[in-house]
């Protein structure tokens, strides 16, 4: 699910919504639209049971461990030793590789352990 530009409230209540019918189990989101966290509908929701398997979690304002790791697992394992000769064939390639990473949910969360510490992953 992509969009452009901004999640208001009912935008990203829809997203949250649609990450909880496609996915079983917790789910943490880390969110940096202060909008759609700050949204009546969005904690309506939380408030309501959603807080059970949704963890919004603000996007630090620096983050350069999970960026810095991301990227080079990126670079290391799923692009290898690839090589693109436009900008359109290698935003192919890292949507194919980030749908890829998506898939392996011990690799994010590794990612994730620096960066919140408190929460605990399964």
């Amino acid at each position: 699910m992509t969009r452009n530009g901004a999640y208001d409230g009912p935008v990203g209540l829809g997203f949250l919504k649609h990450l909880l019918w496609h996915i079983l189990g917790k789910l943490l989101v880390v969110w940096n639209h202060r909008r759609a966290r700050r949204s009546h509908a969005i904690n309506d929701c939380l408030s309501a049971g959603g807080a059970q398997r949704i963890h919004l979690a603000p996007m630090p304002s620096c983050v350069p461990d999970l960026n810095q790791g991301v990227l080079d697992y990126l670079k290391r394992v799923e692009l290898g030793n690839g090589c693109c000769y436009t900008l359109p064939e290698l935003r192919d390639e890292l949507l194919k590789a980030t749908v890829c990473l998506r898939h392996r949910p011990s690799v994010i969360q590794s990612f994730t352990r620096e960066v919140y510490p408190e929460l605990a992953f399964g």
